[in-house]
């Protein structure tokens, strides 16, 4: 058998332990086919889009879409995890090195044996590790004996830095619960004080996904206009530590595409790995794409690890979120709405807050006002 026959051997292995219909398996099974057809020039962000994930090629925006980027990492994950543990004595091994769309292919020689033994393992390297275990031994009989003599303890340490707010950071050690959150998906700025008083904080207990800034202007159907500059695109999902009991979540959404440029996009929005929207269309849902969305949930309760987890899914379109918000809630029950036509808040006598004007459709705001009777507010 050739080098090549091994190689294509491997690569029909992995796409079938991967399935052939999901989307590492079709990824890896059209990366090997350019790269067996030597058309390695073809694997470009933009052709792997169109060819693998049906994206248009009039409208993909590379920038805008990360799916290409998020799908090859996560099948460097996967071809990692499946060498790992790999028992074959010899073979092929497949990687996707970073940076690249090309596919390499290393060969695994084959173990000599140590006959004298019997064991599996290279002779060679049975010797380093027999004078590594008496070095070893060596140094913790003389670290035992100092420590006896000076009665102390001894303890070892370490340390290792994540990036905050990474998946990596999420793990090393538990998050704190938080009564609510409210967070600029994709924004990593400052604070931001709404004019109801919230303070918005930057995105945070994302895993995977790219950030996206918004060129348009203006958006109808919103009085606070920051939350939706930014956003988180391409396949990723949220792991949020709340403590337990009832919340409200509410997810807000502003179309990618921009007036004139409207087709058909939906994608999957899951709670805890169970549907919570499916084939979601912005646009549709909004009446336009230069008109900000919102979606309420109510009865949103953490699992049993304490984290309300989200998970963002392409469907037909790729999926982008603006701006999360998590706060107490009241079982069975939506939270009230108090709405004022004015561009600021508003406390009545009662101690409720009004918001500024917000889910409106066309008209004109008047700023002219007239004093009136009758009402303590």
């Amino acid at each position: 058998m050739t080098s090549s026959d091994s190689e294509r051997q491997e690569l029909d292995r992995a796409i079938d332990l991967f399935g052939r219909s999901t989307r590492p398996g079709r990824l890896l099974e059209y990366l090997g086919s350019k790269y067996f057809s030597h058309e390695e020039a073809q694997l470009t962000e933009f052709d792997i889009a169109r060819e693998v994930f049906g994206r248009s090629t009039e409208n993909f925006d590379p920038a805008a879409d990360a799916v290409v980027r998020v799908e090859a990492h996560r099948l460097r994950k996967k071809l990692r995890d499946l060498y790992e543990n790999d028992a074959r004595a010899e073979g092929v091994q497949i990687s996707l090195p970073a940076g690249t769309y090309v596919p390499s292919f290393t060969a695994i020689p084959p173990r000599t044996t140590d006959a004298t033994v019997g064991s599996a393992q290279p002779a060679p390297q049975r010797q380093r590790w027999l004078w590594s275990a008496i070095a070893v031994a060596l140094v913790g009989a003389v670290v035992g004996v100092v420590l006896f003599n000076r009665q102390e303890p001894v303890v070892a340490t370490t340390q290792t830095q994540v990036a905050p707010g990474s998946a990596a950071d999420a793990s090393a050690a538990p998050a704190a619960a938080a009564s609510e959150v409210h967070l600029m998906a994709g924004y990593s700025g400052s604070e931001v004080i709404d004019n109801s008083g919230v303070r918005w904080t930057p995105d945070k207990y994302f895993s995977l996904g790219g950030t996206w800034t918004r060129q348009a202007s203006f958006l109808r159907g919103t009085s606070r206009q920051f939350l939706f500059k930014n956003w988180r695109t391409g396949e990723f999902g949220y792991d949020i530590p709340v403590a337990p009991g009832s919340y409200e979540l509410r997810l807000f959404f502003a179309a990618s595409e921009s007036p004139g440029n409207e087709r058909l996009a939906g994608f999957g929005v899951a709670l805890n790995g169970q549907p919570l929207l499916r084939s979601y269309d912005i646009a549709m849902s909004s009446g336009g794409v230069d008109v900000a969305d919102e979606q309420v949930f109510r009865d949103i309760q953490p699992s049993p690890d304490g984290l309300v987890r989200l998970w963002f899914t392409n469907e037909t379109s790729s999926q982008v979120l603006c701006a999360l918000e998590l706060a107490p809630g009241t079982p069975r029950k939506l939270k009230p709405i108090r709405i004022l036509t004015q561009r600021t808040s508003f406390v009545d006598h009662q101690n409720q807050r009004w918001r500024a004007d917000d889910y409106y459709q066309n008209g004109f705001l008047s700023t002219d006002r007239a004093k009136v009777t009758g009402t303590e507010d």
